[in-house]
């Protein structure tokens, strides 16, 4: 309904681009930002791990396949560049949709605070960009449902983002869906064919069908006749749909089935790979939300904070006033909110001249004025009454928004499980019916339609103030959270990968030998000196892998004195053997990838590649080897997967559960692993930890053939140590270190991070 929408679109998206600009800052200089779960890397290639065929759950489907299609043509680190961008271009002007407001200001605030706030701050310095990604399109779901039309082109966002995204935006189109579908049918029994009853505006102006209105009413939208409202909800509002109990139907069976289809290509992965979905219920506890402020956990949850991982807590948060203000800026956008839904008059007062410039929203069919004496008129959206200032039942923006409220409540009472210890139970016994509901257990996450909800009432609040405060509240995001901006303060930087690197992923993909590689120390998270000393999962498995060979790493997480064990059953089986050659290349192992940083050896193999950064050994293959056959590169690659696809199936049909909790103790490697990760190497006789024994950052060394577990450095004050270090050389070969990041003024732990000697100072 009005023209000028397009163009607020523009902007929005500008403003956007600006914020992430501003946000990302350093990060955009070439190099890869590699930070947490955020790993990319120079030409990837297609292997089986792109496709969810090796590895844990298949988290990285099909977001590595859609990276490694994309550069093909475009550089990989250009191409992260722009995803982070895209993010914050792709959610601001979504959200500025939403609003119900023809002037651009409140559209812009809107944007500007749903991707500028604690969530987005915490989910950037995870990693996390394909659960953003999903995030940023989350909004344009919204809008299609609220437009009664089916949201396939809005779902290829989180589609990218894989499963993480998809269970998201599921949370949200659903509800929004559902409650949309479930009012429409009851709308259409009062403005049905026969056509007798309309809708006017609050004021309580009633036409006579031919547009009459009173002295100050909106002009020409202020009021509608009977007759009008009744032809077009009766005859236009229902020219495209039919009846309404089929519609209703096919409805929320179209939405469903979209989901289920934008959710195949990690669901059939998953399912003929069920040994990679093994949801260890210890993870309950360590991804549980945790107060990352002086508000508490409930303050850090509602103020869209509440992240689990200490190191993804941006600078500033311990501040009270900062904490308050986030707090505050939420609330304020929740009340917004309701009182925009339940159509609460204007708290200002405006004059009727005021309410003379008021427009109608013709994106989600809510009223846009400041709500004068005249009242608010009567919204029309898609020739419907809207009536979401008269309770929310006329039209379709209410309805969808009633869905949206639903959402948000049910994503806070997800994330507020782990915050007590029923809901932990809860949970874990879940998981322990099906490991499925491992999904829930990083509840942070599920915050996503509260920002959203939250960034559409601040867009709607902006609306009743006057256009001078207007331009003020646009900016109020960066003053609450000025630290999310330049990188979250140098976090997010780009760094290029070592010459070492690269030469070494020559060697290995030019060997004709077959044989996979193992990534040595077998930690999921490291801290290279070359990448800042940044905790980053190790990117060995994407850098190394290869057409036609595999990267081995140990996926577990290592969370304080919690860890959640791995979700890769080779790497359950190689755990302990990690000291014997011979029973490596057995196994299919061909290269051993070590970080030189640890300064040992691994005796009986070749060292190919001799660098500061890194060592690698081959192996001697079996007797009976056969050279390795390269996959078909391109077009092809899909079809080269089918033989694979279905051989996982035969063999992956019966899935083993892992044991219980980890132990420790002076132990083999192969013991502690088996502690660690759930299981029990054959012939391995495992000892209990002793009741005085401690829970320190252990590092895992190998001293000849017999490695041991030696305790991890302490500072001073006794705490856990944040920056953590390598094994000192007493504790063997292949020094590996877990870092405990608990401490008293710690809010949490980030995942253990293994590092190299000359990362640690």
């Amino acid at each position: 309904m009005f023209p000028q929408v397009s163009r607020y679109g523009r902007w929005a998206a500008l403003l956007g681009l600006a914020l992430g600009a501003l946000c990302v800052g350093p990060g955009l200089a070439p190099g890869y930002i590699l930070l947490q779960d955020m790993v990319f890397v120079p030409d990837p290639a297609f292997s089986s791990f792109t496709f969810g065929l090796t590895g844990g759950a298949p988290r990285a489907v099909p977001s590595d396949l859609v990276v490694t299609v994309l550069a093909q043509v475009v550089a990989s680190d250009l191409v992260q560049k722009l995803i982070l961008l895209g993010v914050f271009t792709l959610g601001c002007s979504g959200a500025a949709l939403l609003v119900p407001a023809a002037a651009l200001a409140p559209r812009l605030v809107a944007g500007a605070f749903y991707v500028w706030n604690p969530y987005v701050a915490e989910r950037l310095l995870m990693g996390q960009w394909a659960l953003l990604l999903g995030y940023a399109g989350l909004p344009w779901v919204v809008h299609a449902l609220t437009r009664h039309r089916l949201p396939a082109a809005a779902l290829l966002p989180a589609a990218v983002g894989g499963f993480a995204a998809m269970t998201v935006t599921a949370l949200t189109a659903l509800p929004v869906a559902l409650w949309g579908a479930g009012r429409r049918d009851r709308t259409a029994g009062r403005f049905g064919a026969a056509g007798r009853l309309g809708t006017a505006g609050r004021s309580g102006t009633a036409g006579r069908g031919d547009g009459a209105r009173r002295d100050g009413a909106v002009g020409g939208e202020g009021a509608v006749g009977r007759e009008d409202v009744a032809g077009n909800v009766g005859v236009a509002g229902w020219r495209s749909w039919g009846l309404a109990g089929g519609v209703v139907g096919w409805r929320r069976w179209g939405v469903a089935g979209l989901l289920v289809a934008f959710s195949l290509p990690w669901l059939v992965t998953a399912l003929i790979r069920p040994d990679g979905l093994t949801g260890d219920p210890v993870g309950v506890d360590a991804f549980a939300v945790r107060a990352d402020g002086p508000l508490g956990t409930i303050g850090s949850v509602l103020s869209l904070g509440g992240i689990w991982n200490a190191w993804a807590v941006p600078p500033g948060f311990d501040n009270p006033v900062s904490a308050v203000a986030r707090l505050a800026l939420v609330l304020a956008g929740v009340a917004g909110f309701w009182f925009a839904w339940r159509g609460a008059p204007a708290g200002n007062g405006a004059s009727a001249g005021d309410a003379a410039s008021a427009e109608v929203s013709a994106d989600t069919g809510m009223s846009a004025g400041n709500g004068g004496s005249a009242g608010n008129g009567v919204p029309v959206h898609d020739g419907a009454p809207a009536g979401a200032l008269a309770g929310g039942d006329g039209g379709a923006g209410g309805r969808g928004f009633g869905g949206l409220a639903v959402a948000a409540g049910v994503g806070l009472l997800i994330a507020c499980l782990g915050a007590v210890e029923p809901g932990r139970a809860l949970l874990k016994a879940l998981i322990g019916v099906w490991s499925g509901f491992a999904v829930f257990r990083d509840g942070q996450q599920y915050l996503a339609p509260l920002a959203l909800l939250a960034a559409v009432g601040l867009g709607a609040l902006t609306a009743r103030v006057t256009a001078r405060w207007a331009v003020v509240m646009a900016l109020v995001p960066l003053a609450v959270l000025p630290t999310m901006a330049w990188g979250v303060s140098g976090a997010l930087a780009a760094v290029p990968y070592p010459e070492s690197w690269m030469r070494a992923r020559e060697i290995i993909a030019g060997d004709p030998v077959p044989g996979d590689v193992l990534v040595l120390p077998f930690e999921s998270y490291r801290r290279f000196p070359w990448n800042g000393g940044r905790a980053v999962l190790d990117p060995a498995q994407r850098f190394f892998a290869t057409p036609g060979r595999d990267v081995v790493v140990n996926d577990s997480v290592r969370v304080g004195d919690l860890v959640v064990a791995t979700e890769d059953a080779r790497a359950r089986r190689l755990a302990g053997i990690l000291g014997d050659p011979v029973r490596l290349a057995a196994a299919g192992i061909r290269y051993v990838v070590l970080d030189s940083g640890t300064g040992h050896h691994l005796p009986g193999s070749r060292v190919v590649v001799e660098r500061p950064e890194l060592r690698v050994y081959a192996l001697d293959p079996p007797a009976r080897s056969r050279p390795r056959t390269a996959w078909p590169t391109g077009v092809s690659v899909p079809w080269a997967v089918i033989p694979r696809l279905s051989a996982s199936f035969m063999t992956h049909a019966i899935r083993a559960r892992p044991a219980s909790e980890p132990s420790g103790g002076s132990q083999t490697v192969g013991e502690c692993h088996a502690r660690a990760l759930g299981i029990l190497p054959p012939g391995e006789d495992v000892g209990r930890r002793g009741p005085g024994s401690d829970h320190r950052d252990h590092a895992v060394g190998w001293s000849g053939a017999e490695p041991r577990v030696v305790a991890g450095g302490r500072d001073d004050d006794g705490r856990g140590r944040r920056g953590g270090g390598a094994a000192p050389a007493s504790s063997g070969r292949f020094g590996q270190a877990a870092e405990q990041v608990r401490g008293e003024a710690e809010v949490d732990a980030e995942p253990g991070v293994a590092h190299s000697t000359a990362a640690s100072t």
